[in-house]
C-alpha cells in the first residue's frame, strides 16, 4: 500500500505529491517516515490553494482552488498511477465546482460524502458551509458552522481524526494593531 500527501507551495505550480512509508508517533508528535517527491504528469501549471485529496476505493480525486479564483473549488480530476508513474487525468471530474476554498479534508458520514469549504462573507475565516458532494452532481449545501464571541470568530479549518473521535478547528482573533495589519498585507502581497 502506498500513502501520499499533498501540499500547498507558495512557489510551485500544480499539484504538490509526496509518498511517504508510514505515519509514526513518538512524544505526543507524528511524524512521516521515508517522504519522498513525486513528479505528476499533465499537471496543473496554476498554483494551488488548499488542495485536498478525496481517495474513494482505488480512485484518487484532486479538489483545490487556484490563485486565480480563490473562492470556488474544483475538482482537477483523477490521480492515477501507471508503470510507476504518477498521471493527472483532467477529464475524469468528479462532481461540480463547490463555492469556497477547502477548510480541511473529507469526512464520511454513513454513505455520505462532506466537503468543508471556508466562508468568506466579511474577511478569512468567517466560518465553514457544508456540502454534501456525489459523483457527477452539483454539490448540495447540509449546514453551516460559525463561531462568534467576543474578538474571536471561525472556524476556518474543520477535521476530524481518523475514527471521528477528535475534532480539529481553528479560530482567529480580530485584532486592528498596526503590526498585525502590516503583517497581513505583507503576507496577501506576496501571494500575488
Amino acid at each position: 500500500k502506498r500513502n501520499y500527501i499533498t501540499l500547498q507551495s507558495n512557489i510551485d505550480d500544480g499539484l504538490i505529491l509526496y509518498e511517504y512509508q508510514k505515519l509514526f508517533s513518538r512524544n505526543n508528535k507524528t511524524f512521516l517516515s521515508k517522504l519522498k517527491r513525486i513528479k505528476v504528469i499533465n499537471n496543473i501549471e496554476e498554483k494551488l490553494l488548499d488542495p485536498v485529496l478525496l481517495t474513494l476505493k482505488n480512485k484518487i480525486f484532486l479538489f483545490a482552488s487556484s490563485k486565480k479564483i480563490p473562492n470556488i473549488t474544483n475538482c482537477l480530476g483523477q490521480i492515477t498511477f501507471e508503470n510507476g508513474k504518477v498521471f493527472l487525468n483532467k477529464n475524469n471530474i468528479f462532481c461540480e465546482s463547490i463555492n469556497g476554498r477547502m477548510a480541511g479534508k473529507f469526512i464520511f458520514k454513513k454513505n455520505k460524502i462532506i466537503a468543508n469549504t471556508q466562508l468568506f462573507i466579511n474577511s478569512y475565516g468567517d466560518g465553514i458551509q457544508q456540502y454534501e458532494i456525489k459523483k457527477g452532481n452539483k454539490p448540495q449545501k447540509i449546514k453551516k458552522i460559525i463561531f462568534k464571541q467576543g474578538s474571536y470568530y471561525g472556524p476556518h479549518t474543520l477535521n476530524y481524526s481518523p475514527k471521528n473521535v477528535f475534532i480539529l478547528f481553528d479560530i482567529c482573533r480580530k485584532s486592528y494593531s498596526l503590526f498585525n495589519i502590516y503583517f497581513k498585507l505583507r503576507q496577501f502581497l506576496k501571494m500575488r
